[in-house]
C-alpha cells in the first residue's frame, strides 16, 4: 500500500509533481525533461523498480533505471539524475 502524504512531501522535498495508482501499486512521477514510474512489486529482496522515460527524443518508452529498497531511494535517485542536489545536505568537510 503506498502512502499518499508520503508521497505529497517526497514531491515538496524533490520537486516532482507525482500521480498514486493504487490498484496497480505504482506512482507516475513527472519533471521538466523526464518521466519516472515507480512500481511497488512484492519481491523481498529490492521491492520497488525505478522505470525512467526520456520525453525529448528518438524513443518514447519506459525503460528500467534501478531497483531500490524504498521509495525514498527511488525519489532521490530521480533527484540525483537531474544533476542537483538537496539543499539540506552538507558536502563540506572539517580541516582540523
Amino acid at each position: 500500500m503506498i502512502d499518499e502524504l508520503e508521497i505529497k512531501k517526497f514531491d515538496a522535498r524533490f520537486g516532482t509533481k507525482s500521480k498514486v495508482f493504487q490498484c496497480t501499486n505504482t506512482i507516475y512521477i513527472e519533471t521538466p525533461l523526464d518521466s519516472w514510474m515507480i512500481k511497488v512489486t512484492n519481491k523481498q529482496f529490492k521491492p520497488i523498480l525505478l522505470l525512467h522515460k526520456n520525453k525529448f527524443g528518438k524513443t518514447n518508452k519506459f525503460h528500467i533505471q534501478s531497483y531500490k529498497n524504498c521509495i525514498y531511494h527511488a525519489y532521490d535517485s530521480i533527484y540525483r539524475h537531474k544533476g542537483m542536489h538537496l539543499v539540506g545536505t552538507s558536502n563540506t568537510y572539517n580541516k582540523g
